[in-house]
């Protein structure tokens, strides 16, 4: 199969790109184009979305991307000492970007622990999931030792449909499973729920009461 990318987002109309759901059909739209139309069987929305239904209403998709293709090459530190503190560690994250300087990551420890990566310049998009998981997996590999601090790592926007449900798990424990411990994303004063639910959210979309 040929490889194929498309939004996996909500239709946003302002920029022609995303999935338009109806009680009856999805379309997908890119730059501002409808190239597909499919039938479904979701009530709602937070059906669709929750169950991951856009990769069987597109099935010649083999990427797809959340509000944000960035695709590209970070560097994460070690801690810093001169900045971290009893209960949270902060450290660097370099983007392989001309001129822009480095942005800071933190990992506080609480009930769970909470990982706060920085977004890529530019690309402040909290629904582009997958990306910022795959920031918190790099600063977690390096504190691990796992991955070598200061070097450069590749990273992507993208997810293999096959990919889908292992990078966006529907619990908590299952999530653990997948990215190596109990962590979760940072967002704000708190921790995002698990990241299928958290997903949903982030797009706008509303569970069924």
């Amino acid at each position: 199969m040929n490889e194929r990318m498309a939004p996996a987002h909500p239709y946003q109309a302002a920029l022609g790109t995303g999935i338009e759901w109806t009680p009856d059909t999805v379309r997908l739209w890119e730059q501002g184009n409808l190239t597909a139309t499919a039938k479904h069987a979701t009530a709602t929305a937070w059906d669709f979305w929750y169950g991951l239904h856009f990769r069987e209403a597109f099935p010649t998709v083999t990427h797809w991307w959340f509000r944000s293709i960035w695709t590209g090459r970070i560097a994460v530190s070690l801690p810093d000492p001169t900045l971290s503190e009893e209960t949270a560690l902060w450290g660097w994250m370099t983007f392989d970007v001309l001129d822009t300087p480095r942005r800071a990551w933190t990992m506080s420890e609480g009930a769970v622990i909470a990982i706060a990566p920085p977004y890529p310049p530019n690309e402040e998009q909290p629904a582009n999931l997958p990306l910022r998981l795959s920031l918190a997996r790099a600063i977690l590999a390096v504190i691990r030792d796992e991955a070598a601090p200061d070097s450069w790592l590749g990273v992507t926007s993208l997810v293999q449909r096959d990919d889908l449900a292992q990078v966006l798990p529907t619990t908590h424990d299952e999530a653990a499973r997948a990215f190596g411990g109990a962590w979760r994303l940072a967002h704000g004063d708190t921790t995002l729920d698990a990241p299928r639910r958290a997903l949903c959210l982030l797009l706008g979309l509303m569970p069924p009461a």
